[in-house]
């Protein structure tokens, strides 16, 4: 038998081992993976009495009417120095990435200050949410997720929105939901320098949806391309101790880094009380999607139960209890006793921390064994 003959005996078989060997194994796990270093900072939060202040009746119609508000010197440059020193402890940025040098997810679960932080007693957070969402009595903290620019990289470029950006009028409104952005700083975010976060106001946002179609697909989404949007947009200069407050359904996207870093904070605010029925409502007309990484983020060894998913918090999730966990906790108008015992006892289990590190180097390296039973979002 020629060599020519064996050789094509064995090219077809070749080839599709060759196909398929992407499924059965991948390289660089740490340059994909979620940027945690598994070493121990002996850090702690130092001690602050911290205030809520009040939101004016012109910038709550502010927020109503366009999305967003920036609330200057909410909290002080003392403790914003605590979060940049954790970060600089605990994580190592990837300056030649593209998009972050670093980004991580539910960095409360895992680290002392940013867990005393989001449970604070004083914590302004949660006081805020409570004055623009409308009927709230409790404010629960989930979605939260820790990134980092250095110069000339660019975060996310696409335009997007927290959910879903096809909803009907009647259910846009009423979002008890808002999301926030703390710039973790030492100097100033501007057009100069970068960082910021582009937003597009949804005063502009229901014009753009009226005269200009070809910014939305057939079903009614945003597309992340739309130029049109480029005038219109603005990024707020930001100081340290600034706070961002958005609505989710207010297209964002980061603003290119020109020279400096910056460390961003951002994460979810909500009543349950009110999104739990909220939800439901909009599964009910069958316009909630829920990507696939996005689905188990926390689980509790306290109740044994798993909760997610990061922008629904168990409320969208079919499946997991609807009920109050120490996942999302409760920060307005105080943490509850319990709940900061299950953190700080470490009893609960962030899937994308520093103690999945094995578990998510098994399923990235070998990815059929996620195609075929590993838990959801993993």
């Amino acid at each position: 038998m020629s060599i020519l003959v064996k050789f094509g005996i064995w090219a077809v078989p070749l080839g599709v081992v060759l196909a398929f060997l992407p499924l059965l194994y991948q390289t660089e796990f740490e340059s994909t993976d979620f940027d945690y270093v598994q070493e121990t900072c002996n850090r702690t939060l130092g001690s602050y009495k911290l205030q809520c202040p009040n939101i004016s009746s012109d910038l709550k119609e502010l927020f109503k009417s366009h999305g967003v508000v920036v609330l200057r010197q909410v909290l002080p440059p003392e403790l914003i120095e605590d979060l940049i020193g954790e970060v600089q402890c605990r994580f190592r940025p990837k300056e030649k990435s593209r998009s972050w040098a670093l980004f991580a997810r539910n960095v409360w679960m895992d680290s002392e200050v940013f867990g005393r932080f989001a449970l604070h007693q004083d914590s302004p957070l949660g006081c805020l949410a409570a004055q623009l969402i409308p009927g709230a009595h409790t404010i629960r903290y989930g979605h939260e997720e820790l990134n980092m620019l250095v110069e000339e990289q660019n975060g996310t470029e696409a335009w997007q929105t927290d959910l879903e950006s096809n909803l009907p009028e009647n259910l846009t409104g009423s979002v008890p939901l808002v999301r926030f952005f703390l710039p973790l700083i030492r100097q100033n975010l501007s057009n100069v320098t970068g960082g910021s976060e582009s937003v597009f106001p949804l005063n502009h946002f229901a014009r753009l949806r009226k005269y200009y179609p070809p910014c939305f697909d057939e079903d009614g989404r945003l597309k992340g391309t739309c130029l049109a949007m480029n005038n219109l947009a603005a990024a707020p200069a930001l100081a340290p101790g600034d706070l961002l407050l958005y609505s989710p359904l207010m297209p964002h996207r980061t603003q290119r880094m020109l020279s400096g870093s910056r460390i961003g904070l951002s994460g979810s605010l909500y009543e349950p009380s009110l999104l739990i029925p909220w939800v439901a409502e909009v599964k009910s007309l069958e316009l909630l999607t829920e990507p696939p990484d996005m689905g188990l983020v926390c689980w509790d060894k306290s109740t044994k139960e798993w909760h997610g998913n990061l922008n629904w918090q168990s409320a969208g999730t079919h499946g997991i209890s609807n009920g109050t966990t120490a996942c999302f906790p409760q920060v307005y108008p105080q943490p509850q006793e319990n709940e900061m015992v299950t953190r700080f006892s470490n009893d609960l289990l962030n899937p994308y921390g520093p103690h999945s590190v094995k578990l998510r180097r098994f399923l990235h390296s070998f990815p059929l064994q996620k195609l075929i039973g590993a838990a959801p979002g993993w």
